[in-house]
């Protein structure tokens, strides 16, 4: 019967992995191939910026300009030189506050309460599923759409209230930057985690089956368990 219900219990975190790997895709598929209006209207803007840009030289150096002329010049390339730079620290390494949700992989789940009902252990609150917050490091190895979305690895960690650190994780991010003159960009992440000091039932003892003989309470241990992540970040520099 514990084979079975283990059996059970992995075949389940397998097809969940699926679903939401298939969502993650599906989403990310939506995003990066639509047609990229945010690329098409900083291609439009830059390309005026260097036209103003031409014309006022021209006109500046023919003599027949205007001080107003000289200040749309200074104006024209400080905006363009902004978007530049903003499309250079869009590739650079970026930082992130993110919300991760997670969920456990293997049989064994985390438990945050048990107890003992007739000689069957019932676990009455588990933390299977969590939200939490973290900060990510990511790279983007691919960029396109006139650098306004990005592809690569990222890092996460999360704090502890017993321990500096608490979780650590690793995945795929894509990142979409909306403003021209702008680096932040909005990140979408799957990846694994692991996290620290999370209490599962001992060994031997299963969830809806009864005590091993000569046990009268629910035993309990630490350890580190891994997790599917799901995140969403904001990056900041």
């Amino acid at each position: 019967m514990q084979s079975v219900i283990q059996h059970n219990n992995a075949t389940g975190t397998r097809l969940l992995i699926v679903q939401w790997t298939s969502l993650f895709c599906l989403v990310i598929g939506l995003l990066s191939f639509s047609p990229n209006l945010a690329a098409a209207d900083q291609t439009q803007q830059e390309q005026q910026l260097q036209d103003t840009i031409s014309s006022l030289t021209e006109k500046i150096s023919e003599k027949g300009s205007k001080p107003a002329d000289i200040d749309t010049l200074v104006e024209s390339k400080n905006k363009l030189k902004q978007i530049e730079q903003a499309k250079e620290d869009f590739k650079k390494l970026g930082f992130g506050i993110a919300v991760a949700a997670t969920g456990d992989l293997g049989s064994n789940t985390r438990i945050q309460e048990a107890k003992v009902v007739n000689n069957i252990v019932r676990v009455t609150k588990d933390s299977e599923y969590r939200i939490q917050y973290m900060l990510e490091l990511h790279k983007w190895l691919l960029t396109w759409g006139n650098e306004t979305r990005g592809f690569g690895l990222f890092a996460a960690i999360a704090p502890d209230t017993n321990n500096i650190l608490g979780s650590a994780g690793l995945g795929v991010m894509m990142g979409f930057r909306n403003k021209e003159d702008i680096s932040n960009s909005l990140n979408i992440g799957l990846g694994v985690t692991m996290d620290q000091n999370q209490k599962v039932l001992g060994d031997g003892i299963t969830k809806n089956e009864p005590l091993p003989s000569g046990e009268t309470e629910v035993r309990t241990r630490d350890t580190t368990r891994a997790s599917w992540m799901l995140i969403a970040s904001f990056s900041f520099y």
